[in-house]
């Protein structure tokens, strides 16, 4: 095209709008960061051309123009746990229990789903970030369990997961009471916290599955987490506590 091999703001501004009717502006930064790896050697520079006034700007009008907003799921409600509890039978099903248990706990103490649950995924499967039955502790008000480890704890020591009473609407403690009577009543020498009829853990496909028989499509794993802190927020909880 006749352009001059020496990069310039002209020269990666082009580029920009040249790329931005093929891909995402999102690709076509990760694109000008490759860029620039593979040419400082040869134009040390180029990064600082990068950071010009006329690319950062060219880049952002390309963000305004073209960015997909994000897809986000919707956050669980109470009135979704209410509907839950009441189509689901955790009185003569012993999964329906566990099921109803788990939404409730993860959706007052803000848990992820797999939090709850082992991966689908053999090979991603670590029992050693299972919460187990030994570290629960119960009051006639609340509930506490440790979850050993996850993605956000940076050190490694797991977190105490630890959850009140709630009135009025379906009970955290209450469902968990429930449920911890039938699995020791079934499982009473397993170590896991979390079982299925089968004695086996639940697995994420177990627990979408049921998300998928109760909710909207918009309502996926994050939206317990999502919906808990909602719920804090219409409550009135500031959101430095809520973090």
């Amino acid at each position: 095209h006749g352009f001059p091999v020496k990069p310039s703001p002209e020269t990666l501004s082009r580029f920009i709008v040249y790329m931005q009717a093929f891909v995402s502006p999102k690709t076509i930064n990760s694109y000008l960061s490759g860029i620039c790896n593979q040419l400082e050697t040869l134009y040390p520079d180029v990064r600082s051309i990068r950071r010009s006034p006329m690319v950062t700007k060219t880049m952002r009008g390309s963000f305004r123009r073209f960015q997909t907003p994000a897809s986000r799921k919707d956050p669980l409600t109470r009135a979704n746990l209410v509907f839950a509890c009441r189509t689901l039978n955790p009185a003569s099903c012993f999964d329906d229990a566990l099921f109803i248990a788990q939404l409730l706990v993860g959706f007052y103490a803000l848990m992820r789903s797999g939090e709850l649950v082992m991966p689908d995924r053999k090979e991603l499967r670590d029992h050693n970030k299972l919460s187990l039955r030994r570290s629960v502790v119960l009051t006639p008000s609340t509930l506490s369990f440790t979850l050993p480890r996850h993605k956000a704890d940076t050190s490694f020591e797991g977190d105490q997961i630890l959850v009140k009473s709630v009135a009025p609407g379906p009970c955290p403690v209450v469902s968990f009471m429930h449920y911890i009577d039938w699995r020791d009543t079934m499982f009473r020498f397993r170590p896991h916290l979390w079982l299925r009829a089968d004695g086996t853990p639940p697995t994420r496909s177990w627990f979408m599955s049921y998300i998928r028989r109760l909710f909207s499509s918009n309502i996926a794993g994050h939206s317990l987490r999502a919906g808990g802190a909602t719920a804090l927020a219409e409550d009135g909880v500031p959101f430095d506590q809520i973090q």
